[in-house]
């Protein structure tokens, strides 16, 4: 077995680690890795270039998303952010993990039916963030305190983490779950997609309940408990 294109994913750490310190984009690092493991596999430098040109043009929707920096850039500039803050402080019974924990169940269900709400980026940074910060500040929170707005920042973060990544596979036409029954039928294993969709419930009940515990239990009353 010629192990030699393994070395490709050492140029792509190695890169990675030198764009860090250097400001180098780390696109550089994955398409030098991508070259270096081409080539020892014995790939002309040719058809490497018509596999990633290849690759690209199939995959081109996954770069959609870009086209939404610059509109949410504008909302941002016109207060959408400041707005949303003021319309959940005035909602007493708001706090920073009730809110986490309704997103997750609004980004679980949005993704249990296949509808894309583009995450971290359209969601959390503009709209649930300053939300759950606003909550935070209405019930007489210390803004300046940076160890507990970060910590509402990761719990925003975690109930779109919770909400997608563990429920992502109900959907029957998830990518995940096409990948998983592709890898079944080579290896002989033949698998319907909805057998696969609600093998993945338990797992998104569970984040369901955990998110429930986490977010309004753990984390509001530790919140809480250091402002009072």
């Amino acid at each position: 077995m010629n192990w030699l294109p393994i070395l490709g994913v050492l140029v792509v750490v190695v890169g990675l680690v030198l764009g860090k310190k250097f400001k180098i984009n780390p696109l550089l690092a994955v398409l030098a890795g991508g070259f270096v493991s081409g080539l020892l596999g014995g790939i002309s430098f040719v058809e490497i270039v018509k596999t990633i040109g290849d690759a690209f043009v199939k995959q081109r929707g996954m770069i959609i998303f870009l086209i939404m920096l610059p509109a949410i850039g504008i909302t941002e500039k016109h207060g959408l952010m400041n707005q949303m803050a003021h319309l959940i402080s005035k909602i007493h019974a708001a706090t920073p993990g009730r809110i986490s924990y309704l997103f997750q169940l609004v980004r679980s269900l949005t993704v249990a039916l296949g509808i894309r709400l583009s995450g971290h980026a359209a969601f959390l940074r503009p709209l649930i963030t300053p939300m759950a910060l606003a909550s935070y500040e209405s019930r007489g929170g210390d803004m300046e305190d940076e160890k507990k707005t970060d910590l509402i920042k990761g719990m925003t973060a975690a109930s779109e983490n919770f909400g997608n990544f563990f429920v992502q596979n109900v959907f029957p036409a998830a990518a995940g779950l096409l990948l998983i029954q592709g890898v079944l039928e080579e290896l002989g294993h033949p698998v319907e997609l909805g057998s696969l969709a609600k093998a993945a419930i338990p797992v998104a009940v569970i984040s369901a309940i955990y998110g429930l515990i986490y977010f309004c239990f753990v984390l509001d009353r530790k919140i809480a408990g250091g402002d009072r």
